[in-house]
């Protein structure tokens, strides 16, 4: 008999929404993913790289053998690309696999998240039952996190998520605001989790990360995605960075076999592509630029961010985002209605950076749309 308790935590989940959801926009638009541009999720529009598409096509009958159980080839070469000891790497199934890993292991009673961010931390929160309190950002002020937010909420709050970049907003913390909130956390006991999903869009990134700060905290996880910057989110494949004793718990607790044979060679090699990373960064960049400017031409207003998407305020131009979704939709187009996340109301979307062409057809059916 499922537990009571249970039922009600699972209950709390059901508002949370992801893009990406290719299935339920066929059928609701009645159109395959192949005809249509999806705005929605976040990932590199380059693709995988070409040699893990290569390495896929020539190894697919490796699938009659099991994977690596302790995932070596793939933990040595994160340790490499991160900079950090292989016993400080943890590989999950997705970055989400570590995450509920992290909170069955600490099982904290009360959490701190920072709205809007990403949905899950809320949802692997309601699940473990842990009492969660909020801090939510204010567009006035760019969705940016000021250490004196934190400081003033933790009270008994012993587990405080940060996305960096944050996840819709695209907005980076600040160096100094980044270290006065580790050092907060660190003396109040508060165990910070650092999400560093969409950290690699950035050429500067590893000045930024904090992978070498966890290994000597023991306060402190840094969760990484090889799905987002190198365009594999079918494949499932995250990581996590922390001091030795946490990432043994964490290896030991997962289940066999957690991460796929065909995922562990696809990150072995994505690893090393450094040219395609570059290219990856420059594309962005630029992108990015054009696409924020056009979008304000439209009428609309999208935040700065250093992410590879932009979160995009249509009240200005008049409309909201379920409305504006629907539009775009049925015209082949998907683009994220940010209305589900905490601290946003009904008029801000998120829209992934892609290239020129893809980004001129969003530009162009957008114009169509708001009669521009």
């Amino acid at each position: 008999m499922v537990k009571r308790g249970i039922e009600e935590r699972m209950a709390q989940t059901e508002g949370i929404v992801h893009g990406g959801n290719w299935r339920e926009a066929s059928l609701q638009y009645g159109r395959t993913p192949e005809e249509t541009l999806d705005f929605s999720l976040n990932v590199n529009p380059l693709g995988p790289p070409a040699a893990v598409l290569d390495c896929l096509r020539r190894n697919l009958k490796v699938i009659q053998r099991y994977p690596d159980p302790e995932n070596h080839g793939l933990r040595k070469n994160l340790s490499d690309y991160l900079g950090v000891g292989v016993e400080n790497v943890a590989a999950g199934n997705g970055s989400m696999e570590i995450l509920h890993l992290l909170m069955q292991t600490l099982e904290p009673r009360r959490v701190l998240i920072c709205e809007p961010t990403f949905g899950e931390y809320r949802r692997v929160s309601q699940i473990s039952g842990a009492e969660i309190a909020t801090v939510f950002l204010k567009p006035q002020d760019g969705f940016q996190l000021d250490p004196a937010f934190i400081s003033n909420k933790l009270s008994s709050e012993e587990l405080v998520f940060l996305c960096n970049p944050n996840n819709p907003t695209g907005n980076l913390i600040p160096e100094k605001a980044l270290r006065e909130i580790s050092e907060i956390c660190r003396r109040r006991g508060v165990f910070l989790v650092i999400d560093e999903s969409f950290l690699d869009f950035l050429p500067e990134w590893r000045k930024l990360t904090l992978c070498a700060k966890a290994v000597d905290a023991d306060n402190m996880l840094v969760l990484r995605s090889l799905t987002k910057f190198f365009a594999m989110p079918g494949l499932r494949l995250g990581a996590a960075v922390a001091n030795a004793a946490l990432t043994s718990i964490l290896n030991r607790v997962r289940d066999p076999w957690n991460v796929n044979i065909l995922a562990q060679m696809a990150g072995e090699i994505a690893l090393r592509e450094d040219d395609y990373m570059e290219s990856s960064r420059a594309l962005i960049r630029r992108e990015k630029n054009f696409l924020a400017g056009r979008l304000a031409e439209l009428g609309l207003k999208p935040f700065p961010a250093a992410a590879n998407f932009l979160l995009v305020d249509t009240s200005a131009a008049g409309w909201k985002a379920q409305e504006l979704a629907r539009a775009a939709g049925r015209r082949g187009i998907l683009i994220r209605d940010c209305s589900s996340f905490p601290g946003l109301g009904s008029g801000y979307i998120r829209l992934a950076v892609k290239d020129h062409v893809s980004n001129s057809t969003l530009l162009r059916v957008l114009a169509e749309i708001l009669q521009v």
